[in-house]
């Protein structure tokens, strides 16, 4: 995908994005994360950053804190009361 095409299309999503990023992803520019945090129109929108984690964050060691992170999200979108045992 070109530059221009991603920039657009980020533009029109204005659904809830949760996004999560290992701080040592060597993948993915940290800036990429920020970038699309600023650029989608969500009113619902979150970042999480992975302290211990690289690309495969669901291999590496903070891989525990995903699922608990993404219920408390779609918990507060939804109003929701998953909760995990």
């Amino acid at each position: 995908m070109n530059p221009d095409s991603l920039h657009q299309t980020l533009l029109k999503l204005k659904c809830p994005i949760h996004l999560v990023q290992g701080h040592l992803d060597s993948e993915i520019k940290k800036r990429s994360m920020d970038y699309i945090i600023i650029m989608i129109k969500s009113e619902k929108k979150r970042k999480i950053w992975l302290k211990n984690s690289s690309h495969s964050i669901v291999k590496n060691q903070d891989h525990q804190r995903i699922f608990p992170d993404l219920i408390t999200f779609v918990n507060e979108i939804c109003n929701w009361k998953i909760i995990l045992s």
